[in-house]
C-alpha cells in the first residue's frame, strides 16, 4: 500500500491533467504515489485513460436540463468526480490528497509533512478554507471547506462511507446542490462522519495570492480585505506551494518562481 494517493478531477481541462502527471511523476521528490483520475466529459475519456495514472475512473456528465436550479448540474459533476476521483485511491493508500485538474502541489515534501502531522494527532480530514467563519452563508451553511488540497486518511473513508455512490448521498447531494456550493456540499459532507476533534483546518488562505484585477469586491473576513480565497483566475498559497491556475501565463511564472521546469506544461497540441 502506498503512503499517498492525488484523486484529481476534471471535466475538459485535459492539457491541465496531463501537465499535472508530469509535474508528480518527473518533479516531485516521492514519485512513488497512486494517481486516480475522475474525468465525465465523454469526449475526453480516452485521452484521460492513456495519461501516466494507476486508476480513471469516468464520471456522470451532468446536464442542465436535469435540473430546476440554475448551477446544481455544474455543483453535481464537481461532487461525482472529487467522489470518484477519491474512492479510486481509498483502497490502494493510506492518505489521499484531492484537488482539480487545474491545481497543482509544486513542493511534495509539504504534503508528506502534513501527513505525518495527521497520524501523529489522529487527524482524519486536514482541509483550508474560512471554516466555520461562513456557516451562516447560504451556500455553505456547514461552513467553508476549499475544494482543493483536502487530504483524507484512506480508512476514514472506507469506513464511514464519506464518499458513496448510495442513493441516499446522492440524492442527499442533489438537494444540497440546488442551494449550496460545491465547498458547501463537500463540508457537509466531511462533518456528517467526522468527529470535530478529528478535523484539521490547517489554513484560512488569509496569505493567498489572488490575482486583483479580477476582483472588486471587499472581504471583510481578511484584515487587508482582499479575498485571499478567491479561486479563479488565481490563487497560490506561498507557504505551501499549493497553486491553482486557469492560464498558461500564471502557470508558468509560478512553476518558475517555484524551480518547476515549466517544459512539463502541456499546451493544446503536445503529445503526451
Amino acid at each position: 500500500m502506498k503512503k499517498l494517493g492525488v484523486a484529481i478531477s476534471t471535466y475538459n481541462k485535459i492539457d491541465e491533467v496531463a501537465t499535472n502527471i508530469n509535474v508528480i511523476r518527473k518533479h516531485w521528490k516521492n514519485k512513488d504515489v497512486f494517481i486516480s483520475v475522475c474525468c465525465n466529459d465523454p469526449q475526453n475519456l480516452d485521452r484521460v485513460k492513456s495519461l501516466d495514472i494507476d486508476c480513471f475512473t469516468p464520471g456522470i456528465d451532468y446536464k442542465p436540463s436535469q435540473f430546476s436550479q440554475p448551477k446544481a448540474w455544474r455543483r453535481m459533476r464537481q461532487y461525482d468526480t472529487i467522489k470518484k476521483a477519491v474512492l479510486g485511491c481509498v483502497n490502494e493508500t493510506e492518505y489521499v490528497i484531492q484537488y482539480h485538474g487545474d491545481a497543482y502541489v509544486l513542493d511534495d515534501s509539504v504534503v508528506f509533512t502534513m501527513l505525518d502531522e495527521m497520524k501523529r494527532n489522529n487527524m482524519k480530514v486536514a482541509f483550508r478554507g474560512k471554516w466555520k467563519y461562513e456557516n451562516t452563508h447560504p451556500k455553505r451553511p456547514a461552513g467553508h471547506v476549499d475544494d482543493h488540497f483536502v487530504i483524507f486518511e484512506s480508512e476514514h473513508v472506507r469506513m464511514t462511507n464519506l464518499f458513496s455512490d448510495d442513493n441516499e448521498q446522492v440524492e442527499a447531494a442533489k438537494k444540497g446542490a440546488a442551494f449550496w456550493s460545491s465547498e458547501g456540499i463537500l463540508s457537509y459532507l466531511i462533518q456528517k462522519v467526522t468527529s470535530p476533534s478529528a478535523l484539521w483546518h490547517y489554513d484560512d488562505m488569509r496569505h493567498n495570492i489572488v490575482d486583483l484585477e479580477s476582483y472588486n469586491v471587499e472581504d471583510p473576513f481578511y484584515p487587508d480585505k482582499i479575498p485571499h480565497d478567491n479561486i479563479p483566475p488565481l490563487n497560490f498559497d506561498p507557504n505551501r506551494l499549493f497553486l491553482h491556475s486557469d492560464t498558461n501565463e500564471f502557470t508558468e511564472k509560478y512553476f518558475s518562481e517555484c524551480g518547476v521546469d515549466v517544459g512539463l506544461i502541456v499546451r493544446p497540441g503536445d503529445k503526451e
